[in-house]
Order: structure tokens, then C-alpha cells, then sequence
């Protein structure tokens, strides 16, 4: 028994002289720093425990607020702020350091309001807090440097909506050591100049939605560690930068423009970034964490299991690469992205839980994306801002929130995949694309056309879907819609807007509405409108009666459920505008005068469910 009060005794005292020697060396560190401000200029104290006064800035009179120790610096001078918590927005447009007690400690508070600090002065240096809560404008920010040389170092940002730490325009400015959490942008430096070379070294980014965005030149971003972010670093027209030994936990790096950027020695959950550049003829088929290829031919990406980053697998002006019998899940931007690169096969993958499934942005021409299985995505496969001679074909695109397929490129080749239980089927943007062979069943739309003019929608089963089968968004024409069966939709089957399209051969079936057409000169012939709970509808505007009839849809050989000897009258109403402030509606009708008096045979030739 006496041994053990012995060993307790012996614990406490150890435990004694370890905090005795943690008080030294800090006081040692606060003389250093303090030692060699006195050498460089005046050192001013701030403490909010000195309320009553008087207040000089010296040791034993405190200022009460740092903005009082601002206001009474000069260039050069040091500002040493005592633990505690200050509720301030401070203005630097002087050489200063500015001087924390205790990075956990001193707390600056901007209480929602405006920026903490703006730094407006070269040589300034923030040190030793913690800075929390800027206000919620797109101006607002925790630290705003608008100066250069500046060093940020040993802080806690945090707990804030906008930026931690803006950048503009600002040359050789250090961020160092710092810790950024629970934000929305930790270092963004969106607007820099040409030359940059700041330098954002051994910080730690937690729970930050966009941990750095870089569009500077000439940056050093080392050492970092990249905690559960949404985004991790985003290198956004950016040059000659270096990206160098950062850890990404959850998160990754994002390239949106090609530069001549330095990327070594990363790694992505554990497991290395591969980054390659000019290479050709390799295969990957072993464990990464994340890969970009930029200016890359020939190369094979097989059998990899990539998740939690931003990006899977990101492709940059590369040609004739393969991306094969891949798992992908969970990235915080696209499973597959590709920029300016032509003819690559993206094929056998399983992408889920993506925001986009495989993304094709800017000028991406004659890819092949076939047999993957894009699935529980916000959006499946999406291709914008040019491009043409895709080929999308026979992958399954299941219960994707937002769109399924969308496509804002030209003559884009979709055919024979299943598309189902998205919210809405296809998207299309851009000119002769064709849909072809398609299943799009049970989205809530169907195919939804935007400015899709030569379009080609043909032997698809267009079926159970919540509101529309087709419907134009814009004023479309030369739209062929033809050999569909279009059924049981529960709002419209076909909804047109704009004149010179072609509806012919579909079976229209059980639909809520089968046709709905809005504007004329459509042609409507040798379908079958049946079991409708309403046929058609034809609607439009003009401006004046005497418009009404000068043209007319042309409906031939429709059948319409049962023999007619009479012509089939076709409702709606016309919407007279005769001015700016006056309108008023009409009944329409219009006739199709020799109806079919038995089914079209038509042959939808679609894929089975």
C-alpha cells in the first residue's frame, strides 16, 4: 500500500514539473516574439480585462480595444493583445504586427458584422488568435488582404459564412501554420494579379466547404492537411504554381484550366494523387486515390476503386485514353470529368453518389461513353459548353436527383440506354442530336428539349413518367419526333412549341393529354392518339382575329381510336393580343379530314424493360 502512495506521489510531482516546463517555455516564446518586437518599434498592449482605465497602451495600461492600439501605432510598431475576447472590425493601413497571446485564447469576434481585419499595408503580420464570425456579405471576410508581403501565421479561422482568408491581388503573402474549420471558403484568392507567389504552407482545413480557391500564379501551396472539406484545392486559371506534399483526407484537388503547375508527392486518403503529364501508352491498375491526366494519349484506367475525393478521374486535353471497369463513389463534383479531350472510352464503370456522374465540359469531341452503370448521382451524365460526335449508348441511368442525361452539345448520338427514375430523363441543349432506342420511364420528365432544333427523337419508349413524355422548353423546329411509344405519361405525352416539326408514326396511348401544340405549321400524321383522357389541344398567339387562320398544323392519317365517316375536330384557343395592356381569348379549332379509320401498324423497335 505504501508503494502505491509512493508511485502516486512520484506521478504528481512529474506531473508538477511538466507544466512548470511548458509555463517556461511558453514565457520564453512570448519574451522572444515580445524581445525581438522592442528591437523593431514600439509594443503597444491591448487587454479587454482593462475596462475602468487608464489606458497609454504600456504594459500595466492597457488599450481596451485593438483598435485603440491601431488608431496610437506607428509603422513598424508591434500591437500585444491579452487573452480574451474582443468584438471588433479593424482597418490596417500600417505596418504592423499584431499579436495574440494565445491562439486559443484571444479571440476576435467580428459579431457578424463586416470584415475582422483588412490589411491595406504591405509587411503586415496577424499572429497567435483566434478570429470568428465576419459578416455575411460577398465582401466579408475574416482576414482581406489588399496589400503584399503579409504573413498570416499560427491562427484559428473558423465559424464563419464567407471567406476565412481573401486574396486580392496580393504578391508574396505567407499563410502559415494556421488552422481553418467549420466555414465556407478558407483561402480564396479569386482576382489575383499575374505574379502571386504567395505562399499557403502547413495548414490544416477542416470541415471547410472550398478549402483553397487559386486562380493566382506563381503560388506554393506545401505541406497542408485537407480535412473532410467539400473541395479541397481548386486550381482556377492558374500558372506556373506548385502543389506539393499536401495530405487530402475526403477531399482532393480540382484543376479547371490547364497550366504549367507542379503536382508531386500528394496523396488522396491515404493512397497517392497521380498526376501525369505528357505521358502515353501506360496502364493504371494500381491503387490511387485520385488521377488527373493532362496532355496524356493512350492511357488505360482499369479496375480501381476510387471514392471521397472531388474528383475521381479528371481528363485534360488527353485523346484516345481508356477509363474501363471502374468503381467511383461519393466524390463532391464528378465520378469522370473531361475538358478538351477527344476520341476516349469511358465504358463498364459504376459511378454513385456523385454530384455528377461523368461530367464533359468545354469541347469535348467524338468520346464514347457506353455500358456504365450511372446511378443514385445528383445528376447522371451531363455534357455542356460545346463539343460534338459523342456517342452516349447503353448505360443504365437509375434514380439520379436531378437530370439523368443532359446534353448541351451537338449532333450527340444517345441511344439504347435505360433511363429511369430521375427527375428529369434527358436534358437537351444543341443542335441534331439524336435519341434513339431509348427506355425513359418513371422520371418525373421524360425528354424535356431546351434550343434543340434539328433534333431526332425516334424509337424510344417514352412511358410512366409523372408530368411530360416530350415537351419543348423553346421555340424548336425541324424537331422529328417519330416510331415512339409514348404511353401513360400522367401529364402531356408530347408537348410542342414552335412550327416545321414532324410528329409521325408514335403510338400515343394513356397519356393524361396526348398532344398538346403551341404555335402552327406542325406536322402531325399516321399516329395513333388513343385512350386519352384528352386528345390534343392546340393553343397560340397572335395579333389580331384575322391571324387566327392564316395557318393551321396539317393533321393526316391519324388514328383516333375508332372509325370516322366525319372529320376529326381538333379544339383549343387563341390568345388575341392587341395591345401591351390589352388581350383577350378566342376558341380555336382546327381538322383532320380524312382520319385513319384503322391502327397504324408502327414499329417502335425500342429496347425492352
Amino acid at each position: 500500500m505504501g508503494e502505491i502512495k509512493m508511485n502516486i506521489k512520484n506521478i504528481i510531482q512529474q506531473g508538477k514539473i511538466l507544466i512548470i516546463i511548458i509555463m517556461i517555455v511558453s514565457i520564453n516564446l512570448v519574451r522572444n516574439e515580445l524581445s525581438a518586437a522592442k528591437e523593431a518599434g514600439n509594443i503597444i498592449y491591448v487587454d479587454d480585462d482593462n475596462r475602468e482605465g487608464p489606458w497609454n497602451g504600456s504594459y500595466f495600461h492597457p488599450y481596451h480595444c485593438i483598435k485603440d492600439g491601431i488608431n496610437n501605432a506607428s509603422n513598424g510598431d508591434t500591437i500585444y493583445v491579452f487573452n480574451g475576447k474582443y468584438y471588433e472590425n479593424l482597418h490596417v493601413d500600417k505596418t504592423l504586427k499584431i499579436i495574440g497571446e494565445s491562439k486559443v485564447s484571444t479571440i476576435i469576434d467580428g459579431n457578424e458584422k463586416n470584415y475582422i481585419f483588412t490589411l491595406q499595408m504591405d509587411h503586415i503580420e496577424i499572429r497567435g488568435f483566434t478570429l470568428r464570425n465576419c459578416g455575411t456579405r460577398g465582401s466579408d471576410d475574416l482576414i482581406e488582404i489588399e496589400s503584399d508581403y503579409n504573413v498570416i501565421e499560427d491562427n484559428i479561422l473558423g465559424n464563419n459564412t464567407r471567406h476565412c482568408i481573401f486574396l486580392g491581388n496580393s504578391i508574396g503573402s505567407k499563410i502559415v501554420g494556421n488552422v481553418f474549420s467549420d466555414s465556407i471558403e478558407g483561402i480564396d484568392t479569386f482576382g489575383n494579379g499575374e505574379n502571386s507567389d504567395n505562399l499557403i504552407e502547413n495548414n490544416i482545413f477542416n470541415n471547410v466547404k472550398y478549402a483553397i480557391t487559386l486562380p493566382g500564379n506563381r503560388d506554393k501551396i506545401i505541406n497542408n492537411k485537407f480535412l473532410d472539406n467539400d473541395f479541397g484545392v481548386n486550381l482556377r486559371t492558374s500558372n506556373d504554381n506548385v502543389v506539393s506534399s499536401n495530405e487530402f483526407i475526403d477531399c482532393g484537388l480540382t484543376i479547371e484550366e490547364i497550366g504549367n503547375n507542379i503536382v508531386d508527392d500528394n496523396s488522396v486518403n491515404g493512397k497517392p494523387l497521380l498526376y501525369l503529364v505528357n505521358k502515353s501508352h501506360k496502364i493504371i491498375d494500381f491503387d490511387v486515390g485520385q488521377i488527373i491526366l493532362v496532355y496524356c494519349s493512350n492511357i488505360s484506367i482499369t479496375d480501381l476503386d476510387l471514392m471521397n475525393t472531388d474528383i475521381g478521374i479528371q481528363i485534360l486535353s488527353s485523346n484516345n485514353c481508356t477509363i474501363l471497369n471502374n468503381s467511383i463513389k461519393n466524390t463532391s463534383t464528378s465520378g469522370i470529368k473531361l475538358i478538351k479531350s477527344t476520341h476516349n472510352k469511358i465504358s463498364g464503370n459504376c459511378i454513385k453518389q456523385c454530384c455528377w456522374g461523368i461530367y464533359l465540359e468545354s469541347d469535348n469531341n467524338h468520346n464514347l461513353i457506353c455500358n456504365n452503370e450511372i446511378n443514385e448521382n445528383n445528376c447522371g451524365i451531363m455534357s455542356f459548353l460545346g463539343g460534338k460526335e459523342n456517342k452516349i449508348c447503353c448505360n443504365q441511368i437509375i434514380s439520379n436527383d436531378n437530370v439523368g442525361l443532359g446534353i448541351d452539345s451537338d449532333t450527340t448520338n444517345i441511344s439504347k440506354n435505360t433511363i429511369i427514375h430521375n427527375n428529369q430523363g434527358i436534358l437537351a441543349d444543341g443542335s441534331n442530336i439524336s435519341i434513339q432506342h431509348n427506355l425513359i420511364s418513371e422520371n418525373n420528365e421524360g425528354i424535356i428539349l431546351w434550343e434543340a432544333s434539328g433534333t431526332i427523337i425516334s424509337h424510344n419508349r417514352i412511358t410512366r413518367n409523372n408530368e411530360y413524355g416530350v415537351k419543348f422548353e423553346q421555340l424548336n423546329t425541324e424537331v422529328l419526333i417519330s416510331n415512339n411509344d409514348i404511353s401513360k405519361n400522367k401529364g402531356t405525352g408530347i408537348t410542342i412549341l414552335g412550327s416545321h416539326n414532324i410528329i409521325k408514326r408514335n403510338n400515343i396511348i394513356r397519356n393524361n393529354l396526348g398532344i398538346f401544340l403551341y404555335k402552327k405549321q406542325n406536322e402531325i400524321t399516321n399516329n395513333n392518339i388513343i385512350l386519352n383522357k384528352k386528345s390534343v389541344y392546340v393553343s397560340g398567339i397572335v395579333t389580331e382575329i384575322g391571324q387566327m387562320y392564316n395557318t393551321r398544323n396539317m393533321w393526316k392519317k391519324n388514328y383516333w381510336g375508332h372509325t370516322r365517316i366525319l372529320p376529326k375536330i381538333i379544339v383549343g384557343s387563341m390568345t388575341i393580343y392587341e395591345s401591351r395592356f390589352h388581350s383577350y381569348e378566342l376558341p380555336y379549332v382546327e381538322f383532320e379530314v380524312h382520319p385513319k379509320k384503322i391502327p397504324n401498324i408502327i414499329y417502335t423497335g425500342t429496347i425492352s424493360t
